[in-house]
């Protein structure tokens, strides 16, 4: 492993670190960097070997600027190419709806999440790809994790590792995750295409290198009948569009979005990001949500190296409450209401005389999470 981790031993001759964050996405990123600039020895740990791909619709909202601000990080998507977005188009049930979005950027995940771990590297944490980590027991100085190698023990498990951790309790009407990155075709720059139909939704947006990046939110029972394409090809003509590919992309998948975890916090060990819950993410919000989770919990951790108390369980889990829950049903009902035919045609045609009514909302949903 690389420095700066230690080789100080435990008991069990089992190295010990002050903090261990397993999952390099924005989440897990952002973490550690925090706890390595306010000294903290960090190990930051990801299965996949980076830069890797990631399902997600490339979109930053104007909150998840907010938090790169808040974390010192606000010249990032200009750096990386960022595509500033300004309008959100979409179609439903025979409706379409244009409004104006009050800010955020269009950027490949790729190129984003390999841009923070090396953020978080430059503040002094040490980085371990292409490792799968797994987190085992409380033992007298921590929480034991489990590495290819060997197993060491951290002061604070940070659980990072998004939608495949394990634990979480599946709602039953929850949509999966399907994305590919194509050649342009009809993406305009600079604005959100959501497409909504009977069986699902599906949005695009131009990348800083001119590809569209295509994400949609299928139900699974339509996947195991038609298949991830045929059923974006099928909401996509529902909502007047034709499919925007020359050939069949490739497609990649997500366990099931709206996910609620039976714990966030337990001793030694705090989730954040999705690992500490995940709704279907119409609204963009969640590099937002993940950062500010990252953001919100540091100081927590920091406590935590400094010596576990139960109290520690008991801050996150409230902190998280107040902070995202909120957060989360706002989505959740935006996203069931378009499942409705009746409720979305008569929603859409409301705010088709009347926009100015949605504004409200908009400011809601991309507003900062912390203040």
């Amino acid at each position: 492993m690389a420095e700066p981790l230690s080789t100080e031993l435990d008991a069990a001759g089992m190295r010990r670190v002050e903090a261990v964050v397993i999952g390099a996405g924005p989440a897990g990123a952002a973490a550690a960097r925090e706890l390595a600039r306010h000294g903290a020895q960090v190990l930051l740990v990801d299965q996949a070997p980076f830069p890797r791909s990631k399902v997600c619709g490339g979109c930053v909202g104007r909150g998840a600027l907010h938090e790169l601000e808040a974390l010192g990080l606000g010249d990032l998507p200009r750096r990386l190419g960022a595509v500033p977005l300004d309008t959100f188009e979409v179609r439903a049930h025979g409706r379409r709806l244009r409004l104006p979005l009050p800010g955020g950027v269009a950027i490949s995940r790729d190129v984003f999440d390999a841009a923070l771990v090396e953020e978080a590297q430059r503040a002094g944490a040490a980085f371990l790809p292409e490792t799968r980590a797994a987190i085992g027991g409380v033992t007298r100085d921590g929480r034991e994790v489990r590495l290819k190698d060997e197993s060491i023990v951290a002061a604070v498990v940070i659980d990072a590792r998004g939608l495949s951790r394990g634990v979480h309790e599946r709602a039953d009407d929850s949509y999966v995750g399907v994305a590919a990155s194509i050649d342009s075709g009809h993406a305009r720059a600079g604005e959100i295409a959501m497409a909504v139909g009977s069986i699902g939704y599906v949005g695009s947006v131009r990348l800083p290198d001119g590809r569209a990046q295509v994400a949609a939110a299928l139900d699974r029972r339509a996947i195991g009948t038609l298949g991830a394409q045929r059923a974006i090809t099928r909401i996509l003509r529902e909502a007047g569009e034709d499919p925007p590919w020359r050939n069949t992309p490739a497609w990649r998948g997500t366990p099931c979005l709206s996910s609620r975890p039976r714990a966030v916090a337990q001793a030694h060990w705090l989730a954040i990001g999705d690992a500490a819950g995940y709704v279907e993410p119409f609204t963009g919000e969640g590099i937002g949500w993940a950062l500010a989770s990252a953001r919100a919990v540091a100081p927590i951790a920091l406590d935590a190296i400094q010596g576990w108390h139960p109290s520690l369980t008991q801050a996150w889990t409230q902190t998280h409450r107040r902070l995202l829950v909120p957060r989360h049903r706002r989505c959740r009902w935006i996203t069931r209401g378009l499942r409705h035919p009746l409720l979305a045609r008569a929603g859409l045609q409301l705010l088709s005389l009347r926009p100015a009514l949605a504004s409200p909302l908009i400011r809601r949903i991309h507003s900062a999470v912390l203040r």
